[in-house]
């Protein structure tokens, strides 16, 4: 799919620095960016969820702890 991104100066400057200490291209860096962005949101869901999970599986003990 083909898109247009609209970036500010600094943005700009910053995506050739990311780009050029990668060794890849300005297309690839903005890829690169957004799978790790996305894998950094699925890695915090997913570390969210097991502290509510814990949590609940150990109210009553955590209840004791903080007394």
């Amino acid at each position: 799919m083909a898109m247009t991104l609209r970036l500010t100066d600094d943005e700009y400057r910053d995506l050739q620095a990311l780009a050029a200490a990668e060794g890849i291209s300005l297309h690839d860096a903005v890829r690169k960016a957004v799978r790790e962005a996305a894998a950094r949101r699925e890695h915090r869901d997913r570390v969210l969820s097991v502290g509510r999970t814990v949590i609940e599986q150990h109210a009553e003990l955590l209840d004791r702890l903080a007394q």
